[in-house]
């Protein structure tokens, strides 16, 4: 999703936003990285300096499905599974909300507000109370058209939204979407898509604005907006962004990580458009690769596209 630095650039302003406490053991209270005054590339610079080359690999890391290993069966947070599975940190956890792995998975698919809070604090405070640079971790939650959890205000799919042709309402609705995502422990909502649906064979076309650029731009901005506010650092009613899927133009009979076989051309007149729009406009937190390749190079190793 993105590099170590950006991450923990990221990681750090997540930190200082969640009021989060720099009560690690053993972890010397006048290290710059700690210092919620000190410049914030300091802090990266001076963090990433005393990182283990472990360390830095466990911050690339996420759990979603597999945070299983730090939970009992019954979906409550394990020190001692922690202790084992995730000993030099973490970078993000997955859906903290839901119970998928748990033995509550097929009675209930989520956990309420409370139970969820309870798990982001255990899993925070072990983090910075027993890792040896308590380095907190991320959060990412689904939000593309509402937040996906229990008693969470759901809005029309993408199309239906983006037919309304109403910036100042998507900035609203997704409004809403953020203050439901940080309510239940999300720090990052894995959200708004900016793919134009060009093929409706393609699964995913629901999640899409529309199959135009301009219309598709000004969508996941307002979108953008709305989740991520306009200032930093992020507000208590905010989450970060991740804008996606970066880019799966047009997929082979629209199977989501089938190539995407298309000319640069088509690439910097339409499908990067709305993320050039979104980019500029809302200084999104973070972007994620497709799945696919893109003129023969998987998203994620392919320097031209993300460089």
């Amino acid at each position: 999703m993105t590099d170590t630095l950006a991450l923990t650039r990221r990681t750090l302003l997540a930190c200082s936003i969640l009021g989060l406490p720099y009560a690690a053991q053993g972890k010397t209270a006048a290290a710059p990285y700690r210092d919620p005054r000190a410049p914030l590339e300091l802090r990266v610079r001076d963090l990433l300096g005393r990182m283990t080359l472990d360390e830095k690999v466990a911050q690339l890391g996420s759990m979603w499905m597999s945070k299983t290993a730090i939970m009992d069966g019954a979906g409550v947070f394990s020190p001692a599974k922690a202790a084992k599975s995730i000993p030099h940190g973490i970078g993000q956890i997955g859906r903290p909300n839901d119970t998928t792995g748990t033995t509550r998975a097929n009675v209930s698919g989520f956990r309420s507000t409370e139970e969820t809070a309870a798990f982001v604090n255990a899993v925070q405070r072990y983090l910075l109370e027993h890792t040896r640079l308590g380095i907190p971790a991320l959060f990412h939650v689904e939000g593309a058209h509402g937040f996906m959890g229990r008693n969470a205000t759901i809005f029309p799919i993408p199309p239906g939204l983006a037919s309304t042709f109403d910036p100042d309402l998507i900035e609203q609705a997704f409004t809403v979407t953020g203050r439901e995502a940080r309510v239940n422990g999300g720090t990052v909502v894995l959200g708004p898509v900016l793919d134009l649906a060009r093929d409706p064979r393609y699964g995913r076309v629901e999640e899409f604005f529309s199959e135009d650029p301009y219309l598709t731009g000004r969508m996941g901005t307002a979108a953008a907006l709305g989740l991520q506010g306009r200032s930093r650092p992020l507000q208590k009613d905010r989450a970060f962004v991740t804008l996606k899927h970066f880019v799966h133009a047009v997929p082979q009979a629209g199977l989501n990580t089938a190539p995407a076989d298309i000319s640069e051309r088509s690439l910097r007149e339409t499908f990067l458009v709305p993320f050039a729009a979104a980019i500029k406009a809302a200084n999104p937190a973070s972007i994620m690769p497709s799945y696919n390749e893109v003129e023969g190079v998987p998203s994620h190793g392919s320097k031209a596209l993300l460089q």
